[in-house]
């Protein structure tokens, strides 16, 4: 790999407002390292990356387009898609909140706008069930040791 010289990036200190997730990392720093995903890895295919590069906002405060940022953690889940995120704690019911006008949440929308809610709800389990069956695919590929062992 090359290495990355971040003092080639003109803008400095400037506010970006385009949306981002910790998947975006990889995408980005195989950009700027000039590097391209494999296809795939010991004849297997390698799927898609989640993930997009952020390296076009580095230049200029620009929209990076994707369908959803999406996330599962510790049994905390969200989506969003554009300025709707549903979001829902450990344990509680979905929230619904529009970021254009409510970036801090304070406004709950899942009431007023349930056919929205239910849309990203749909979405996000949708989502779900399509990671669960990649590491299922995974973890089929593995020899059976190691495939119960990771499976628990």
């Amino acid at each position: 790999l090359e290495q990355i010289d971040l003092n080639n990036i003109a803008a400095q200190g400037e506010l970006r407002t385009t949306p981002a997730h910790v998947v975006d990392v990889v995408p980005t720093v195989l950009e700027l390292a000039g590097v391209t995903k494999p296809a795939d890895w010991k004849g297997q295919p390698m799927p898609a990356a989640p993930g997009k590069s952020l390296a076009p906002a580095f230049a200029k405060d620009v929209t990076i387009e994707r369908p959803s940022l999406w996330w599962l953690h510790e049994e905390n889940k969200a989506i969003r898609v554009g300025d709707y995120k549903l979001v829902a704690a450990k344990g509680d019911a979905w929230a619904l909140y529009d970021l254009k006008t409510d970036r801090a949440e304070q406004n709950d929308l899942s009431a007023k706008m349930p056919e929205k809610a239910k849309e990203l709800a749909d979405l996000w389990q949708k989502q779900t069930d399509e990671y669960v069956d990649l590491a299922k695919l995974t973890l089929a590929g593995q020899p059976k040791g190691k495939a119960k062992k990771k499976a628990h």
